[in-house]
């Protein structure tokens, strides 16, 4: 449930940033940054004994989001 939890919420992430902020790339490059950026921060909950791959955890989930908008906004940055 915990990674499943996190996969939507990076899906939720790059589709909000495809479509509201003015992306060159397209849609699919900033879903796919925004999963792996959930994903990261999944995982980095995991190692701090936050949450698990099985369970969904609150902190975990927050990390997941903090992960997704992070990676989208650093690549913002370099992309200008």
């Amino acid at each position: 449930m915990g990674l499943l939890s996190w996969l939507l919420v990076g899906l939720a992430v790059g589709l909000f940033a495809s479509k509201f902020l003015a992306v060159r790339s397209g849609r699919l490059p900033m879903l796919i940054l925004a999963i792996i950026g959930a994903l990261v921060g999944g995982y980095s909950s995991v190692y701090f004994n936050w949450g698990t791959l099985a369970s969904l955890h609150p902190r975990a989930l927050l990390l997941a989001l903090a992960g997704a908008l992070l990676l989208v906004a650093v690549t913002r940055v370099i992309r200008r």
